[in-house]
C-alpha cells in the first residue's frame, strides 16, 4: 500500500475557493480536509478565475445527480513506472484510480463510488452518504489486462516485504538503536 505526501498532489496545479479544493485529478470538500492540509490549502490564492469556477460549480452539480451505480472496491493491480493503478472490474470495464489518490481519500474516511456505465467519466466520493467530491479514473490501455495481478495478493506481498524489512531491523540491533533501545547488558 502506497502512502502519499499531500503537498505533492499540488505540486503541479491547485485550484481552490472556499468550498472545494481541486488538483485537475480529483475535486473535494476542503470541509473534510485535515486542520495541517487546510492551512497548507489555504497558504496559496484562491483562484479568481471565474470561468475554473463556473467548471467547478457545473461538474459537482452534474455529478450530484448521477446515481450511484456501485462502490468503487479494488481488485485488481497495475504497476506502470509513473504511477501504481488500483482497478475494478465493473460490467465488463475495467476503472482504475491511482494508489496514492485512493489511499488518500481512503485516509479520509471517504468511499469511491461509479456512477456512469463508462470507465472514463469522474467516480463520485462520499463520506456518510454525503457528496464530497469526484476523481477522475486513469485511462487503462488494452495491453495492460495481460500486466494486471489480484490487489489482494499485491497488498500480501507488500505486508511481507514491510515484515521482511522490519525483521531486519530488529535482527542486527539498528532498529533498537534508531528507536532509542537498550541492549539486555545496557550498551547501545
Amino acid at each position: 500500500m502506497a502512502s502519499y505526501n499531500f503537498k505533492r498532489f499540488f505540486k503541479e496545479k491547485l485550484i481552490h475557493n472556499d468550498d472545494y479544493v481541486s488538483n485537475a485529478h480529483f475535486i473535494i470538500k476542503k470541509s473534510i480536509l485535515k486542520k495541517l492540509q487546510i492551512e497548507y490549502i489555504n497558504g496559496f490564492d484562491k483562484t479568481e478565475d471565474k470561468d475554473i469556477i463556473k467548471l467547478f460549480k457545473s461538474t459537482i452539480k452534474r455529478e450530484l445527480e448521477k446515481p450511484v451505480l456501485i462502490e468503487f472496491t479494488p481488485s485488481l493491480f497495475l504497476h506502470l513506472t509513473e504511477s501504481n493503478i488500483v482497478i475494478m472490474k465493473y460490467d465488463n470495464k475495467y476503472y482504475g484510480i491511482n494508489e496514492k489518490y485512493y489511499n488518500y481519500i481512503q485516509s479520509l474516511s471517504c468511499k469511491i463510488n461509479i456512477t456512469s456505465e463508462l470507465p472514463h467519466e469522474a467516480l463520485s466520493i462520499y463520506k456518510y452518504n454525503n457528496f464530497m467530491g469526484i476523481i477522475y479514473p486513469m485511462y487503462l490501455k488494452d495491453e495492460y489486462s495481460e500486466s494486471m495481478i489480484d490487489y489482494n495478493e499485491y497488498l500480501a506481498e507488500e505486508e511481507l516485504q514491510a515484515q521482511i524489512k522490519r525483521k531486519s531491523r530488529c535482527k542486527n540491533g539498528w532498529y533498537n538503536i534508531l528507536i532509542g533501545r537498550r541492549h539486555r547488558d545496557n550498551t547501545w
